[in-house]
């Protein structure tokens, strides 16, 4: 079993290397298109010029294919959240089984190792159950929002609906500011609507700034 276990973790650490040394040219490509075509719509409007129908298009084909491809600032994230859910209900396990606080034993790396250095047990990466709001509840409730509101809406309409609606059940780790400078529950809940729109619940293509059901 152990040697499964280190099996299965060295094939994670040369999938996530993949995925981080990964220099897909044709999604560079269209990064580079959607910043040309951000500023040209700028030039346009500070001249008071309407903007192309068909640039306004171009650019959401663009942010649809992009959201599709295999996106390393998309892709790390999420598996860095499942990873935190599994890793927590790991801790769990050895808890119950070992009827005390265990930690998982991580094997040292060579320092000049080029594979990523992990600290699972680290306080900012664990949640325990209940230390955050589950994803399956943030799931609930942003397509019941969505649907209470006709199927669509601004962003910033849709997170001020769901912050009253789960506002008194976050938890303190819910409301930490993380390194983008937004609270976690948000963070989470736009993860929950990236599934959602991989998933075919919601739309890939709608207008920036509104999420809509399909």
């Amino acid at each position: 079993m152990l040697a499964k276990a280190y099996s299965l973790i060295e094939e994670l650490e040369d999938v996530l290397q993949s995925i981080i040394n990964s220099g897909d040219p044709e999604l560079l490509k269209k990064k580079q298109q959607i910043e040309v075509i951000n500023t040209t719509m700028e030039q346009l409007l500070s001249c008071d010029l309407p903007v192309p129908d068909d640039l306004t298009s171009r650019k959401k084909s663009l942010e649809a294919e992009i959201a599709w491809m295999d996106d390393p600032d998309l892709a790390l994230p999420l598996i860095r959240d499942e990873l935190v859910e599994l890793i927590g209900k790991i801790d769990v396990s050895l808890k119950d089984s070992r009827k005390g606080s265990v930690k998982p034993i991580v094997p040292e790396k060579d320092q000049t190792s080029t594979r990523i250095s992990y600290k699972p047990d680290s306080p900012r990466e664990i949640y325990m159950p209940g230390e955050i709001t589950e994803r399956d509840k943030l799931r609930a409730v942003l397509i019941g929002v969505l649907r209470d509101m006709g199927g669509s809406g601004q962003v910033s309409e849709i997170k001020a609906e769901i912050s009253k609606r789960l506002g008194d059940q976050f938890t303190d780790k819910d409301k930490e500011i993380i390194s983008d400078g937004g609270f976690r529950w948000w963070n989470n809940t736009r993860w929950v609507r990236q599934n959602l729109t991989t998933q075919g619940i919601l739309k890939n293509d709608s207008p920036r700034g509104i999420w809509e059901l399909k």
